[in-house]
């Protein structure tokens, strides 16, 4: 699934690929990333916070944007023959395209 940082800029956005499995439509799973669940259900980190001080929110809900879900290919991410494992995100994701800036992989995403 490919997420984007809210409040990044059109110039600079800051991408993230997470592993989630299928669900029954992309609807369904834009309002769970955007709207229903904690953004650490999502990027398995300890905490996602937002703001500072009084207005520091250790649970902020709508900080990523739902872009895309993909299947993963088959091998994607295995080793070929000689041992390489990268992958070129924008095959499986075509809004990278004119991406200059990729960053790697999230962890895996949790189901609600």
């Amino acid at each position: 699934m490919l997420l984007r940082l809210r409040d990044s800029t059109p110039a600079e956005p800051v991408w993230f690929v997470v592993e989630q499995s299928e669900w029954s439509d992309t609807d369904t799973l834009r309002y769970w990333v955007e709207e229903s669940t904690c953004p650490t259900n999502v990027v398995r980190i300890p905490a996602i916070l937002t703001g500072t001080g009084a207005d520091l929110d250790a649970d902020p809900h709508g900080v990523f944007e739902f872009v895309a879900w993909a299947p993963k290919p088959a091998g994607w991410g295995e080793p070929d023959a000689t041992g390489d494992c990268s992958v070129d995100w924008r095959t499986l994701f075509p809004q990278l395209a004119g991406s200059q800036r990729l960053l790697g992989s999230a962890g895996e995403g949790g189901e609600p």
